[in-house]
């Protein structure tokens, strides 16, 4: 019979219930058609029943197929010639019919397949493979008179770049968002913002010595100008890290990415040591913990010296001499730092700002906010020059001081200015707050509003040969001596705080007032003296003079002995 259909094949989605999938193919025998369903071959009789098998009009299935499925319906003709046609018997028409038949399907099958191969348009010709060996291990490509030609993929090859995971591969893989104005960049110009330490060698779990990972890849952002070291969760061991100008050091959370220094160690861990000429600007280290090997000198969490506009942030610091060490440097962030610990987490002192040098009289302007320092062995803010440094919302507990101003540990230049406000020193063994001139040519102008200290072990807040302090606001509790022990000082000003709970030891005071003129009380509440019967709640010592207490409350009144020191409207109370 005649071949009307010319199709091959067809396609459906299934249904999920019983369905019939008629298709425009002709088929002689059940032997030649297939069905797969999501690829998988199909069995006549198990998943499907075939009708109108020779029917000019084409077959169908009849089956219950998953809803969605891709279905595949496919004539396949096996190409063997089972007809014996020689002039040796009569042949019959339907014999040479089903012959003619079987050829025509076979090529109309074959030219369904040659449809889906590459072809070459008509009226071209010469276009010929080089030979196997020639074309071993190499790619495909269009020459430039339409031939096939090859390609390498490598090196400069201008036709075709395979090889983008070598090592100077990287410069042909460009992105651009989709949005205005943005451009094109490579994957090696993206690098130069940001590093992974994983991708310059380090290896983690803080058995391995990483610091040579960590330092490759600052160094390798200080050359591209900057960027960011991503440091995954995990500990790592490391020494000093020489961080460069503008590259952040930048954990996955501070207690996640730890930096582990090894047993013994006595040195800083990251550093930016720079000098006047230079300075080292921006960048810090952000969202990770530092554990040093304990309270060893030269132990340091973060050293900066000569730095500018640099910025450390949540960070968690064990086991250090000191935690945060900075030194002529100026425009400095510490935000949520916190250094805390006890045993061998244990750290001698938490911030420390050290002295200024004398021929380059630069300040230690630091901004700190919402930093810690708990449970250190000796002080919590260890500030010898300040000027003009800002503290907020800061805490120191549990070590000897609290906060401890001035007394530079070499030199004598002066310590001024500074602002605190909001901050706490509680249960520190000798002194909450201390400041203290010691070999400096003065200690002036820090101002103090709402800082409150408790559960000192002498004085809460000693002020030593200072001069121009105002502290306004806040609260000086539990402390074993004086309050307030004002000595040798000039031109201070206390005002609305409450002053209680203090000495515990006889003769002391809520504010103690010996050899220092101008010390101005203003609308206090002094009382409850732990000693009893209590003394005065303000009293002058030695030589004191044109000082002066104003309204409030002081238990045990107001003693004052300077001719011209006056006390006005204070109730005993």
């Amino acid at each position: 019979m005649a071949v009307e259909l010319t199709a091959t094949s067809a396609n459906f989605i299934g249904t999920g219930v019983s369905s019939t999938y008629a298709a425009p193919i002709y088929a002689n025998s059940a032997a030649q058609v297939q069905v797969s369903v999501n690829g998988v071959l199909q069995t006549l009789g198990d998943n499907y029943v075939l009708n109108d098998v020779g029917s000019p009009n084409g077959i169908n299935i009849v089956a219950t197929f998953p809803s969605g499925a891709a279905i595949f319906l496919e004539r396949v003709t096996a190409i063997k010639q089972q007809v014996d046609t020689q002039n040796n018997e009569t042949i019959l028409e339907d014999v040479l019919d089903s012959t003619f038949d079987k050829l025509t399907m076979i090529d109309q099958e074959q030219q369904g397949q040659i449809g889906r191969t590459l072809q070459v348009p008509r009226g071209e010709v010469g276009v010929e493979l080089p030979a196997a060996a020639d074309r071993a291990g190499l790619f495909f490509r269009g020459t430039p008179t339409g031939g096939i030609g090859l390609s390498s993929g490598t090196g400069n090859d201008p036709d075709l770049r395979m090889d983008l995971a070598q090592p100077d591969g990287t410069d042909n893989i460009g992105t651009k968002y989709p949005a205005l104005a943005a451009v094109v960049r490579t994957q090696l110009e993206r690098n130069a913002d940001r590093v992974n330490v994983m991708d310059f060698g380090a290896v983690g779990g803080g058995v391995v010595n990483d610091t040579a990972a960590f330092q490759a890849a600052n160094d390798y952002l200080a050359s591209r100008g900057g960027g960011t070291i991503d440091v995954p969760a995990g500990a790592f061991k490391v020494q000093t890290i020489n961080r460069s100008d503008s590259v952040v050091i930048l954990g996955a959370h501070r207690r996640g990415t730890r930096l582990i220094a090894p047993a013994g160690y006595n040195a800083p861990m990251i550093q930016a040591i720079s000098t006047i000429d230079v300075g080292t600007s921006r960048g810090g280290v952000q969202s990770l913990a530092l554990i040093g090997s304990g309270m060893i000198p030269g132990m340091v969490g973060i050293k900066e010296a000569f730095a500018n506009r640099t910025t450390h942030r949540d960070l968690d610091l064990f086991g250090f001499y000191e935690g945060m060490y900075l030194e002529n440097s100026w425009q400095i962030r510490w935000d949520n730092v916190h250094v805390h610990g006890a045993g061998t987490d244990q750290s001698r002192t938490g911030f420390r700002l050290g002295p200024k040098d004398p021929t380059l009289g630069i300040s230690n302007a630091v901004v700190a906010t919402g930093c810690m320092a708990q449970g250190v062995a000796y002080c919590g803010f260890r500030l010898e020059n300040y000027d003009g440094a800002k503290f907020e919302s800061c805490e120191a507990n549990n070590g000897d001081y609290g906060w401890f101003l001035g007394s530079p540990s070499t030199g004598t230049e002066a310590c001024q200015f500074g602002h605190f406000s909001l901050c706490l020193g509680d249960t520190n063994g000798i002194n909450n707050w201390r400041l203290d001139k010691g070999n400096a040519t003065d200690i002036r102008q820090p101002t103090f509003s709402g800082c409150w200290g408790g559960s000192a072990g002498a004085d809460g807040f000693y002020i030593g040969g200072a001069s121009q302090i105002s502290i306004c606001g806040g609260e000086i509790v539990n402390s074993a001596e004086h309050g307030f022990n004002v000595q040798l000082s000039s031109r201070i000003a206390i005002t609305g705080l409450i002053i209680r709970d203090y000495a515990s030891l006889p003769n002391r005071n809520g504010v103690c007032i010996n050899d220092s003129q101008a010390v101005t009380l203003g609308n206090n509440q002094i009382y409850t003296a732990k000693n009893a019967p209590p003394g005065p709640g303000v009293r002058e010592y030695g030589v004191s003079n044109y000082n002066s207490v104003v309204g409030g409350t002081s238990l045990g009144g107001v003693q004052l002995i300077g001719a011209n020191s006056q006390s006005y409207a204070v109730l005993d109370y």
